[in-house]
């Protein structure tokens, strides 16, 4: 009973390292494709045609240089409007150093850094220091 066992395994691993062979040798591999094949099937047409064009339009932008402020102070009779003062303050600062000094359109882009906390200072009034940084608006027009 054992052999007969051993019989049928030993022909079902002849047949199967059989299967395996002939299969193996019965495929081909394909040739790999030339390198001018693979580049001239994979190349993209120009980015050009690929996405839309942006239009120009004619109007304002931030120009890419950052500006800075001098730091100064913001008083008011609690923290709340002495933060609104300094922001005022720095807004118009950083406005009329676009306009007047650099000749641009307004200023853009401004961001108040607080330097001191909300302080009082006197009986009824509150101070805080900061300075902005801004850019200048031109326009393509």
């Amino acid at each position: 009973m054992k052999s007969r066992f051993a019989m049928k395994a030993v022909w079902a691993a002849i047949l199967l390292v059989s299967i395996l062979a002939t299969g193996a040798s019965a495929q081909t591999l394909p040739m790999a494709p030339s390198a001018e094949k693979v580049c001239a099937e994979t190349a993209l047409p120009p980015s050009d045609l690929l996405l839309p064009q942006p239009t120009l339009t004619c109007g304002p932008y931030c120009m890419p240089t950052q500006r800075t402020t001098a730091t100064i102070s913001g008083s008011g009779s609690n923290c709340t409007n002495a933060q609104n003062s300094l922001n005022s303050q720095l807004q118009s600062i950083a406005q009329n150093r676009c306009v007047n000094d650099l000749v641009f359109l307004g200023s853009c882009s401004v961001v108040i850094h607080n330097t001191t906390s909300c302080t009082l200072i006197a009986a009824g009034t509150y101070q805080i220091q900061g300075y902005a940084t801004f850019h200048c608006k031109e326009t393509n027009c």
